[in-house]
């Protein structure tokens, strides 16, 4: 519960985009990757919680439901199971 370097964090919204647009943008992949965009690869997660509105601490405890990679599911929680397709 402590915050260690306040000037050092960022928004939610930033490090999803850390994570995405700008990770796609700074290996050159921004046309295929980063963004959902007509045209780009559909590689995508299903969470159980969104990262944008639920509290900062729980963050930590968001869990993966599926994982879809070029518009295919290619992971997917299923009855506590991870299950690979």
């Amino acid at each position: 519960g402590q915050i260690l370097g306040r000037d050092q964090c960022v928004s939610p919204e930033e490090a999803l985009k850390a994570y995405t647009i700008y990770a796609a943008y700074q290996h050159h992949e921004d046309q295929e990757h980063g963004s959902l965009e007509a045209g780009k690869f559909a590689d995508m997660v299903i969470l159980d919680m969104n990262p944008l509105t639920c509290d900062p601490m729980r963050i930590k405890d968001i869990q993966v439901m599926e994982t879809i990679v070029e518009g295919k599911t290619t992971f997917r929680k299923s009855d506590g199971q991870f299950q690979q397709r």
